[in-house]
């Protein structure tokens, strides 16, 4: 089987669907307004997004623990990105900068074990833990509004569990970890025998 490549360091928007650098060009965006207000007769002004440094992110209730390699992050965007799906409603909240209810942690676990540590600190902080896998949630399952708004979350990011582990070439199942959904693998399920 062969692995894709690692994903670069590319970051994903803070408001919407896709990576920083995949915006469209100013003038068809504006072309694109023009012709919403053609067709409908109202609506269509081009505002950018509210840039992540102006936008109020309430302060963590919980802080990274420094001892672990990475699997817990505080910073800005990473809760921007886990705090919204990428519902139509989403998306106009996340470009207006309104951003009510952000995880206080992001999580990153790599194998089984960092999912139980995630899960243990989690518990031991009273703190909800909420899967995200591609983070689409047009349902809002991957925002945190909980009954007590008090209590902290955490965005368990199930992206870096992304290998195949296992393969079975007679019944041509495959034994995935949740992270691979969006990763592009080819995969032979050729009888070699």
């Amino acid at each position: 089987m062969a692995e894709p490549p690692r994903s670069s360091s590319r970051r994903l928007k803070h408001w919407g669907w896709g990576y920083e650098d995949q915006q469209r060009p100013a003038h068809e965006i504006d072309e694109a307004a023009a012709g919403i207000r053609a067709m409908l007769g109202f609506g269509g002004e081009v505002q950018a997004a509210k840039p992540l440094d102006e936008v109020e992110l309430r302060t963590p209730r919980l802080e990274a623990p420094a001892d672990e390699g990475g699997l817990f992050s505080s910073d800005r965007h990473d809760r921007a990105v886990h705090a919204l799906g990428k519902a139509y409603r989403d998306i106009v909240r996340g470009h207006r900068g309104e951003y009510a209810n952000p995880p206080d942690l992001v999580a990153r676990p790599t194998d089984e074990d960092d999912v139980a540590e995630v899960l243990e600190r989690a518990s031991d902080w009273g703190a909800a833990v909420i899967p995200f896998g591609g983070g689409t949630s047009v349902c809002g399952g991957i925002e945190p509004r909980l009954a007590n708004e008090d209590r902290p979350s955490v965005s368990l990011d199930l992206t870096r569990l992304d290998r195949v582990l296992e393969i079975d070439h007679t019944s041509l199942a495959a034994r995935i970890r949740a992270g691979c959904a969006d990763r592009t693998w080819k995969i032979s399920f050729a009888n070699t025998t």
